[in-house]
């Protein structure tokens, strides 16, 4: 140990560090050794640097131990993801041996397709080879025909120069022979009308000498008021004649009219359904000719993968040549329909035309008709004016106005009236009596020209000119295609009734408006 009485202190130190005072500690009595102030301090600051380490080590056990306890957390969530991922893996590799096992699979089944595809491309071209060598076969055999037709053409060409000279001959011949025919008719017909002319005459002047006889034996014989009921009757039978030819005539053309009706009412049903028939078969013929595009667009596609076409490029231009072919044949088809529809679609506007021409003649026929009634019912009240019409029944006085009408008919039919200049007016035959007018002429029906003679007539020779042209036309270039065999034409029977059917109720709906009652004529 070392003394320190010697020294006082340390200045330099501070109080808690100098070393006690031994003069103020003499009468204390120290037990035991005694601890200086330095080497309690450099105690203190080691207990203070191992409390300090020992807090450390402290600090960084319980970082070990999260460490340890985070690492342990890991692991198991490491250990479940790679359990995850092994299995995914498995799965994957799995699903991957599958689809190799597909893969190879569809490989076999197209191989097997492309051999398959081979031998039915070999197939086509054989029997595209064969189609060809027969139509060559049927075009060689259809031009020796043309080529005899063309050689018969050219011997006509030859000696067609010879041929006009003897046509031109004949003509003049016939020419001069009709000149001279005509000469003869119009001489026959001059001395015919001089003649006619002259009976007419003789035949007047002699009525008119013996109508003024009899008027004047009549005059001494009867009285003046019976002689003016004579001459009325004598009027009135004269108007019931010119009526009754009216309606004679108009009866003769409705008739016409209602025939010729009935008749283009048919006409129009059974160009409807023909063309009707033929547009579905233009639409199925189209719809033919755009699925035969695409399947040969699809089969171009295919053929494009092959290496055959360098071998049969030949062959291919000459199927493509044929298909070209049949393609302007079915557009040249397709043309010659629509010509027909359009041909139809005339028709049927002058089916029309004439239906309201033929309506307005029944209209005017009805007109007549009801004229005629009026002038029958004024008939039929004229009883009272002679006793023998005052004891006539109604059915007695029919049948006689029946009879009359009759010799009218049959009178009228023996002469024919070509001219009225040569007979003079009736002024002249009435010299005297009581009627209190001057009676006018009667104006005879001059002859009217029928509409339908002028475009009837004309229309319905069209129509069946037309008609006899379409059956007379081949109806298998409508039907070629094997696949229009299903579209066959209905039987005649079948056709027939399927028509009437429907012209029956379009008949009776149009005859409605324009019949006439069986009781009112």
């Amino acid at each position: 140990m070392v003394d320190l009485e010697k020294y006082k202190g340390n200045i330099n130190l501070p109080e808690r560090l100098q070393s006690p005072d031994l003069k103020n500690d003499k009468n204390e009595k120290v037990e035991g050794p005694v601890i200086i102030n330095m080497q309690k301090a450099f105690y203190d600051l080691k207990i203070n640097e191992i409390n300090n380490r020992i807090q450390r080590l402290q600090e960084r056990n319980n970082e070990l131990i999260n460490n340890c306890e985070e690492t342990t957390l890991l692991l198991i969530s490491t250990d479940a993801e790679t359990a995850k991922e092994i299995t995914e893996l498995t799965q994957y590799l799995s699903n991957e041996v599958s689809k190799l096992e597909e893969n190879k699979n569809t490989l076999n089944v197209l191989e097997e397709s492309i051999v398959n595809n081979k031998i039915a491309h070999i197939d086509k071209v054989n029997s595209l080879n064969d189609q060809y060598a027969r139509k060559r076969l049927e075009l060689i055999s259809l031009i020796k025909p043309l080529n005899a037709k063309i050689n018969a053409l050219e011997d006509y060409r030859r000696s067609q120069s010879v041929l006009q000279e003897k046509l031109k001959n004949k003509n003049n011949f016939m020419q001069q022979e009709e000149e001279k025919v005509e000469q003869e008719i119009q001489q026959i017909q001059m001395k015919f009308k001089s003649d006619r002319e002259k009976l007419k005459e003789d035949m007047y002047n002699r009525l008119l000498d013996s109508a003024g006889i009899f008027q004047m034996e009549v005059s001494k014989c009867i009285q003046e008021p019976i002689h003016k009921l004579m001459r009325e009757n004598i009027i009135l039978n004269n108007y019931l004649t010119e009526i009754m030819n009216e309606s004679l005539t108009e009866k003769e053309v409705f008739a016409n009219s209602k025939s010729i009706k009935k008749e283009l009412l048919q006409k129009h049903k059974f160009n409807y359904l023909g063309t009707r028939y033929n547009i579905k078969i233009s639409k199925i013929q189209n719809y033919l000719l755009k699925s035969l595009k695409e399947v040969h667009a699809d089969t171009e596609r295919r053929l494009i993968n092959f290496n055959l076409l360098s071998q049969n490029l030949q062959k291919d231009l000459v199927n493509k040549d044929h298909v070209e072919e049949q393609m302007n044949i079915s557009e040249a088809r397709m043309k010659q329909l629509e010509i027909m529809l359009y041909r139809e679609r005339i028709e049927i506007t002058t089916s029309n035309y004439i239906r309201k021409r033929i309506q307005c003649k029944i209209k005017k026929c009805r007109e007549t008709l009801y004229d005629v009634k009026y002038a029958v019912i004024c008939a039929l009240q004229m009883k009272d004016s002679d006793s023998k019409f005052a004891q006539m029944d109604k059915k007695c006085l029919l049948l006689h106005l029946q009879n009359i009408i009759t010799e009218g008919q049959a009178y009228m039919s023996n002469i024919t009236i070509t001219s009225m200049e040569s007979i003079p007016q009736s002024s002249n035959v009435y010299f005297y009596g009581d009627l209190g007018f001057d009676p006018t002429p009667v104006e005879l029906r001059e002859p009217v020209e029928i509409i339908e003679k002028e475009i009837i007539l004309p229309i319905t020779s069209e129509v069946f000119s037309i008609e006899e042209q379409l059956e007379k036309e081949p109806k298998k270039d409508f039907i070629e295609d094997k696949s229009l065999a299903v579209f066959e034409e209905p039987s005649d029977k079948e056709f027939i009734e399927s028509k009437y059917s429907s012209v029956e109720d379009s008949i009776s709906e149009e005859f409605e408006a324009t019949e006439i009652d069986n009781d009112e004529f």
